[in-house]
């Protein structure tokens, strides 16, 4: 990529972001179009974007150095990211490389110390990209994955930590390396976990989603008497349509 070029989808980034940044947060902007249509663009892809994104990191950061908007300014970012793992915008795999991406630069700017809840929802969003990313070895990103739900978790945040309990235990029930049995159960004790962190009544969808998985996976269980698991998933599914 030439310099000029890199200079031009730096600037088409801080575009994305200021707009972003002019909804209120909100991804939706992104999947209203926001994103160019290759033929119309075609030269801005994610994998351009991922080049320029250093450039154009810099530059909306130095615009936004004061304290007060700096927050802001990653969130948008963070934002980006998000429409871009959660969106279908047309580019498959190159998509969630570009959100990595983003997630690392800004964590690269957060600490637990300063900014605790927003570098913990990064960490978790970061997770779930490798947890479903298309690229690279599956085994690989899967250990990613729990790597950083576990260390989101060190901010004991209500906000945070059911997040990043819910995707653990995921992450756990689809492992790849390990006794798949082991790995089974760690997915059920952390789905355990991540209910005790949730309001049913505060939060009743998060809440009964998790009972289906965690049920699921006593269903699946094979370790321990068999019928006692396959009860356990029947009073787990049970206490969830009670509930529903």
């Amino acid at each position: 990529m030439t310099t000029a070029s890199r200079d031009r989808h730096a600037e088409y980034l801080i575009s994305l972001w200021h707009r972003i940044a002019q909804q209120a947060e909100d991804a939706a902007p992104l999947h209203q179009g926001l994103w160019p249509h290759p033929e119309v663009t075609p030269e801005v892809t994610p994998e351009a974007l991922a080049t320029a994104l250093p450039l154009a990191a810099t530059r909306w950061l130095a615009s936004h150095a004061d304290p007060s908007s700096r927050p802001l300014a990653l969130r948008v970012m963070a934002t980006f990211g998000n429409a871009l793992q959660q969106g279908d915008l047309g580019h498959g795999a190159a998509q969630i490389e570009l959100a990595i991406a983003t997630y690392n630069w800004v964590l690269s700017e957060l600490s637990s110390a300063t900014s605790p809840i927003d570098w913990a929802t990064t960490l978790n969003n970061l997770a779930t990209a490798y947890r479903h990313r298309p690229m690279g070895n599956p085994a690989d990103n899967l250990e990613q994955a729990i790597k950083l739900y576990q260390q989101a978790l060190a901010v004991p945040s209500p906000t945070t930590r059911p997040v990043s309990l819910t995707g653990l235990a995921a992450a756990y029930r689809d492992r790849i390396y390990g006794d798949p049995s082991d790995n089974l159960d760690r997915a059920i004790a952390t789905y355990e976990q991540a209910l005790s962190a949730i309001s049913p009544h505060a939060l009743p969808a998060a809440w009964a989603m998790v009972n289906q998985h965690l049920a699921a996976a006593y269903g699946d269980r094979q370790r321990g008497d068999r019928q006692h698991n396959v009860e356990a998933a029947i009073q787990t599914y049970q206490q969830t349509y009670q509930r529903t």
